[in-house]
């Protein structure tokens, strides 16, 4: 009699885990964090070409950074919780001078004009945006991202910023 339990029990719990539909690549969740402490750790994760989402925000005040990077995971966590994010410090010029250079991020931390600014990029390519209204022109242009139609419907105009890729599909 407690066999026949035991067995329905497991046939239960194997029709609940059929269930769960696998995940798709770079739709983990919660996703995994984005470590780094120079360029080329950040470099190597974006360039791969692989289908995480990423959101890296670059800022002078880390406070302002943290702010905006959960900003944005709030505007997207419903639809979008698998995206991968972090914060640059843009005065770490010496750490992270490579990674500034070749998504060709510029301006004058010193004086504050460079802040905050906003990578978002996935399968090698996406954009920079910075300006008043980040968060709405992240949201409005993330699916974009995300399915691989960014280059393909343009990828400047009234949200502010730049597009590029690292396969020179553009």
């Amino acid at each position: 009699f407690k066999m026949k339990y035991i067995l329905l029990f497991i046939l239960l719990l194997a029709f609940i885990r059929a269930e769960d539909p696998p995940q798709e690549p770079g739709r983990k969740n919660p996703p995994d964090p984005i470590e780094h402490t120079k360029a080329e750790d950040i470099l190597e994760q974006i360039q791969g070409g692989n289908k995480d989402v990423y959101v890296i925000v670059f800022a002078v005040d880390q406070a302002k950074g943290d702010q905006l990077k959960g900003d944005i995971e709030t505007a997207l966590n419903e639809e979008h919780p698998w995206i991968r994010s972090t914060v640059v410090d843009f005065t770490k010029i010496e750490d992270y001078y490579k990674l500034f250079s070749v998504l060709t991020i510029e301006g004058e931390p010193k004086r504050g004009h460079t802040s905050p600014q906003v990578l978002v990029m996935s399968k090698g390519e996406g954009f920079v945006i910075r300006g008043p209204k980040i968060v709405d022109g992240i949201v409005k242009r993330i699916k974009r991202v995300e399915d691989g139609t960014l280059f393909k419907q343009g990828t400047t105009g009234r949200t502010g910023g730049s597009g590029f890729t690292f396969n020179g599909a553009r």
